[in-house]
């Protein structure tokens, strides 16, 4: 045999050692040649490579080249370690060590390197080789490449997951419709089991009106054709049908031969209703968007129009087939109806926002031919499923029409109102809830409430209504208009309380105000006062009782008018024979002494039977206004001079110990004043009563402080208390009979309330003045009185003592009026030269004026100490003539003291001298002791009163 060098031969010849050597052959037994061997080798698709115990390749065969890339001459003599990848390198240290232990490596599988640095994936068998010894000499190393087997077995892997994990179901069957497998999706879909499925006919799935279908699909897949997306319906277990969508492909084996179906079933039921609901909404957004009367247009997320309804096109002017693509601002132009200026889109806005916003008033709406219309609405942002914005809405109307429906409705409401104002009637009106919302000025003056005040309030606040006879509260109208829909006339006797408490009697109705639905939306009062008419209804009932009552007490009246006229008769006829008693003995004596003239017993007798007579006459006066005053119940003082003093101090004492009591101290501040003029029991009597108030009315460890001064020509006396004081509303009746602030106070300190009704009645009296003061309950109180100082105490409702004996016996002295020069103002010439001559005789100097005129004149010059006047001057009166007095500068005699002479000796007339400004009042006939002695009393006091 030719000597064979060649790789599969060198291998074989080890081969051969090797397999000798290891199984020790008999004689007997013949091995395979080296050239079967060889043979073997060199055919063989695996590279067959031989390496020493170091890993030295020492052969390898064809097939190296073609898994390796290396021819075998460049391997040989070199490590096998070229083979392995860096971070495998351990691996070849593990099998030469199991190699060295006789072991042998199956089927490792492993990824080795190509000489093109290229990675496959190797399955390694690895065995010792022996030489004849049995020694391990190398190894023979198998290695196959099975790159392309993992990458099936990969994508197979990789098929089987997504089969097993799919949502959808997937389906194998043969050519003759039997179910060979089925994922399972198939179960969550179907409701079978592969179990159930494997082996059964896919009929099972199809509806039998449907069975045709799977003739059609078979076709399809044995002409190797594809199905996509075939939608169809399917059988579940239970009986349900199910919207499928089909995708269907043709199996086939490695020679191309169509073996089989692949079927991809998904459930598109939810899909199929969603859609369905999708459409039929859509289809109801298209005809809703397309007959309401708003325009309505939509912009996608780069503000282009996406859509427009028939009533935007109208308003616009846009066609929808036009207008979509466009720029909303281009469809959409609007400006300011005022400023004329462009307003921002709203849709950019709410692009920016997210936010609904509300289009600006005065916003004009450009039609695409220039016209203008006024526009109202708004905008809102288009959202996702996921919340983000992809475009805006706007809704928008014309309200060209709205706006003239404004203005009539604002002409028919100023109308309305107009009238409402302008008619004798009041009326209010009321919302929903019986709060006010309207009134007129009628309404407003009965209630005194203003429109403002009472715009939403309760109609029961503003509109109050008693029973005239029961007091009780009446119910509103109101209520019952708005829960019964009626017209509802008020009650009879209804009276209606004002916010400031006046009341009223009314009458009238209260009706619903209805929208043009009939909808109730309000209700509306009219309402009248009728004082002026139930007054005149009162008026003509008393009017009839009156002419029924006169013809009854005719008879009655005339037979007291005969009575009357008798008494009247007699009265006068005794007033006669009283008065002309004394005048028959003083004109008799008169005649008789001017007979008799040098008869000096019958002159002196004559002229005391005159002066007895004259102060008879002058006291019978006296006694007719004392009578006057008794019926009238008015009563008389004794007065005198009052130092004011020692009575003040006097009452503090008569109080103290009540005050100490309550532990309230009495401070006192009491200066020495002029005497006055009255009657010291009733003085004593005023002061008493305010302390005693005082006293009263302070709570315990209250003060009370009493001050008496000199005011001008006037003692001011003054109680001041920390007690519980005078609500400033009954300040002005304080001084009232019966008035004690209120019904409280009398409950809690009782009394008849008379006390400071007598101190003003006294007060009044002599000529003087009270008033109180108080700042409000709690914060107590302080009584003044004025008395006029030095005053023979002219009173108004008494007739009083007016000379006292002290002052008339003083004015007997012949000197007593020694350097006086007094001013005599008297138009009467005999009564001025009687009071010249009386006043000369005792030492005056008179100077005479006969009116007030020519007194003016004089006084300035006069340089008088006393004003002695008569009140019936004529042109100006005596009273008139001291207020021009008063009114002069004090060095001009503004301030002479000054007496009023006069027959006007009524209370009334006396207490009108006082007020002109007269120090005292002497009524004619005059006394001539009681005017020297009001003189002398009346210059001591201006003297005293006279500062220097």
């Amino acid at each position: 045999m030719p000597a064979d060098d060649s790789p599969g031969m060198c291998f074989a010849c080890r081969f051969g050692i090797i397999q000798s050597g290891a199984r020790g052959m008999r004689e007997e037994e013949i091995p395979p040649s080296p050239a079967y061997l060889a043979a073997i080798v060199e055919s063989s698709d695996d590279a067959i490579l031989s390496k020493d115990t170091e890993g030295v390749i020492q052969s390898a065969n064809p097939a190296t080249e073609r898994i390796f890339g290396y021819k075998p001459a460049e391997l040989i003599g070199k490590s096998v370690r070229i083979l392995i990848p860096a971070e495998r390198q351990a691996e070849e240290d593990e099998i030469l060590a199991r190699i060295r232990r006789g072991e042998r490596v199956d089927h490792f599988e492993t990824v080795r390197v190509r000489k093109d640095n290229r990675r496959i994936d190797i399955s390694l068998t690895v065995s010792p080789v022996r030489d004849a010894s049995g020694r391990i000499i190398g190894a023979s190393k198998i290695a196959r490449d099975i790159t392309e087997q993992k990458s099936a077995r990969a994508a197979q892997a990789r098929l089987a997951a997504i089969v097993a994990s799919s949502a959808d179901a997937i389906v194998t069957k043969d050519l003759n419709g039997i179910i060979q497998s089925c994922n399972g999706a198939c179960e969550q879909i179907f409701g079978y089991r592969e179990s159930e499925l494997v082996g059964r006919s896919v009929l099972t799935l199809i509806p039998p009106e449907r069975h045709s279908e799977e003739e059609m699909i078979l076709g399809k897949v044995r002409r190797g054709e594809r199905i996509d997306h075939f939608e169809t319906v399917r059988v579940a277990k239970d009986g349900r049908r199910l919207d499928i969508s089909l995708s269907i492909s043709p199996i086939k084996d490695d020679r191309g031969n169509i073996v089989g179906v692949a079927k991809i079933a998904r459930d598109v039921t939810q899909q199929k209703r969603l859609a369905r609901e999708l459409a039929a909404q859509q289809e109801w957004f298209r005809v809703t968007l397309a007959s309401i009367g708003d325009a309505v247009i939509a912009s996608d997320v780069d503000g282009r129009v996406a859509f427009l309804n028939a009533c935007a096109e109208t308003l616009t002017g846009w066609p929808a087939g036009e207008a979509v693509g466009h720029k909303l601002d281009e469809v959409f132009r609007i400006v300011n109806e005022r400023t004329r200026e462009p307003v921002q889109n709203p849709a950019s806005i709410v692009m920016r926002s997210g936010a609904v916003v509300g289009l600006a008033n005065h916003t004009a709406l450009i039609h695409r031919d220039g016209s203008e219309r006024p526009i109202s609405d708004s905008a809102a942002p288009i959202r996702d499923g996921s919340g983000a914005i992809v475009g805006a809405v706007l809704v928008f109307r014309d309200v060209t029409e709205q706006r003239r429906a404004e203005e009539a409705l604002a002409e028919q409401r100023e109308w309305l109102e107009t009238t409402l104002e302008s008619i004798g009637d009041a009326v209010v009106a009321t919302d929903m809830q019986g709060r006010i919302t309207f009134m007129n000025p009628v309404a407003e003056h009965l209630t005194a409430w203003r429109l403002d005040d009472a715009r939403g309030r309760a109609c029961a606040d503003v509109f109050r209504i008693v029973n005239e006879r029961t007091r009780q509260r009446v119910d509103s109208p109101v209520h019952r208009v708005l829960t019964e829909g009626v017209v509802v006339g008020l009650a009879n006797h209804t009276v209606l309380i004002g916010k400031d408490g006046t009341e009223r009697p009314i009458d009238d109705s209260g009706a619903p105000i209805r929208n043009r639905s009939g909808r109730i939306v309000g209700v509306v009062l009219v309402f009248r006062d009728i004082a002026d008419r139930k007054r005149a209804e009162v008026d003509k009932q008393n009017a009839a009782a009156e002419r029924e009552r006169l013809l009854q007490s005719e008879r009655a009246a005339r037979s007291e008018a005969e009575r009357a006229s008798r008494v009247k008769d007699e009265f006068v006829a005794m007033l006669s024979h009283e008065l002309r008693t004394p005048l028959n003995a003083i004109l008799g004596w008169t005649h008789l002494m001017s007979q008799s003239r040098d008869d000096k017993d019958i002159i002196s007798r004559g002229v005391d039977v005159i002066a007895r007579n004259t102060r008879v006459q002058a006291q019978l006066i006296s006694d007719l206004l004392d009578m006057s005053r008794i019926v009238s119940g008015k009563l008389r003082l004794t007065i005198e001079k009052v130092d004011m003093k020692p009575l003040v101090e006097g009452a503090i004492e008569t109080v103290q110990q009540s005050a100490d009591a309550k532990r309230i101290p009495i401070h006192r501040h009491l200066e020495v004043t002029s005497p006055i003029a009255g009657d010291p029991a009733r003085i004593q009597q005023i002061i008493w009563n305010l302390l005693w108030n005082a006293v009263k009315f302070t709570p315990e460890n209250g003060t009370i402080v009493v001050g008496l001064r000199q005011r001008e020509f006037n003692v001011e006396l003054t109680v001041t208390d920390t007690g519980v004081g005078i609500r400033r509303e009954l300040l002005p009746h304080i001084f009232e009979r019966f008035e004690q602030g209120n019904a409280s106070i009398t409950r809690r300190f009782g009394g008849l309330g008379l006390g400071l009704a007598i101190v003003k009645h006294l007060v009044d009296l002599h000529g003087g003045r009270i008033h109180a003061e108080s700042e409000g309950e709690g914060k107590g109180a302080r009584f003044t009185v004025l008395l006029p100082a030095g005053a023979v105490a002219a009173m108004p409702d008494a007739e009083a003592e007016l000379a006292s004996k002290e002052l008339v016996s003083a004015g007997s002295d012949c000197e007593a009026l020694q350097g006086m020069r007094i001013l005599v103002v008297e138009d009467e010439k005999d009564t001025l030269d009687f009071l010249r001559r009386f006043l000369v005789s005792r030492g005056a100097e008179v100077v005479e004026a006969t009116s007030a005129a020519e007194a003016l004149e004089l006084l300035p010059a006069a340089r008088v100490n006393v004003l002695v006047s008569d009140i019936g001057l004529p042109d100006v009166d005596g009273y008139e003539l001291l207020r021009e007095i008063r009114r002069m500068d004090a060095n001009a005699s503004g301030g002479v003291p000054a007496i009023a002479l006069t027959a006007y000796a009524r209370a009334e007339d006396r207490l009108l001298a006082f007020r002109a400004g007269y120090q005292a009042h002497v009524a004619k006939p005059v006394d001539p002791g009681q005017l020297a002695a009001t003189l002398v009393d009346l210059v001591k006091l201006a003297r005293v009163s006279t500062p220097g």
